[in-house]
């Protein structure tokens, strides 16, 4: 639900695109145990998604929270198995915890805590505010922030909390030191795209990142906010468009299937 944008554009003409539900959300299991939603196990969802279609080389597009399964899949994967399929890496307003804690704005932090123990209306409403603070300072089209609300109301509270509760098993130094060297040590070309008026994370952790990755780049939408593939979505899909077209990729396994415009 959150790439319709993208799989219905023109992304999908020219490339093979692949969503996946990470666990605890969409349609994939909602484990309530902090234990399930450790990095190795979310690395081990990204590797059975790659593997179970048989991708040899990939462009991870990971959001927000996505992160915490793409960055993991890459430091197992180069690390410590030597079967990097990564060619390249857009974060887009990636969440973050780094040396210096978790880049969520504490207004997000406490509408997410909130939904722990909200139910029914106090419930739908809060997701409704965090749909809102997502979006801002654009105003989300009605349509459309129906569809990601009954997307959002799919993960209960219970899930929510052990998302947020998942022990670190690696230390954030050992991640940072990892991604420092992703594009000049393990040829990972890697692009950040943020919303310079984001609501939920801290923008300045983006920049922060950007300097944190050797030889990285970055584009920021002024006006933009969270959910910038939805609000930006034309300006969005051509810079990913951009990108991966000057990683110069070959290959014929593409899904050029009819798509509605709509």
């Amino acid at each position: 639900d959150a790439w319709v944008k993208q799989i219905k554009s023109e992304l999908r003409r020219k490339y093979r695109l692949i969503t996946m539900d990470l666990r605890g959300m969409g349609d994939s299991d909602k484990p309530t145990d902090p234990n399930q939603y450790i990095s190795p196990l979310l690395a081990d969802d990204v590797d059975a998604v790659l593997t179970s279609f048989g991708v040899e080389r990939v462009v991870l597009v990971a959001h927000s929270y996505a992160a915490a399964a793409a960055v993991p899949y890459m430091l197992i994967s180069n690390l410590f198995l030597g079967t990097n399929k990564v060619a390249g890496f857009v974060a887009i307003a990636p969440a973050h915890a780094g040396v210096s804690g978790l880049n969520v704005t504490p207004d997000a932090l406490n509408l997410f805590v909130s939904q722990f123990s909200l139910v029914d209306e106090a419930f739908i409403q809060s997701n409704k505010d965090f749909i809102t603070m997502s979006y801002a300072p654009q105003k989300a089209p009605k349509g459309e922030a129906k569809d990601i609300l009954a997307a959002d109301l799919i993960v209960p509270g219970s899930v929510r909390l052990a998302i947020l509760t998942a022990p670190a098993v690696v230390p954030p130094g050992f991640v940072e030191g990892f991604l420092s060297g992703l594009v000049t040590t393990y040829g990972i070309k890697t692009l950040f795209i943020y919303g310079q008026e984001d609501k939920v994370l801290i923008t300045s952790s983006f920049e922060y990142l950007h300097g944190l990755v050797a030889g990285s780049q970055i584009i920021s939408y002024p006006n933009q906010g969270h959910l910038l593939m939805f609000s930006n979505r034309e300006v969005f899909n051509q810079d990913l468009m951009n990108f991966v077209d000057s990683l110069h990729l070959s290959g014929s396994d593409y899904d050029n299937d009819e798509y509605d415009d709509e």
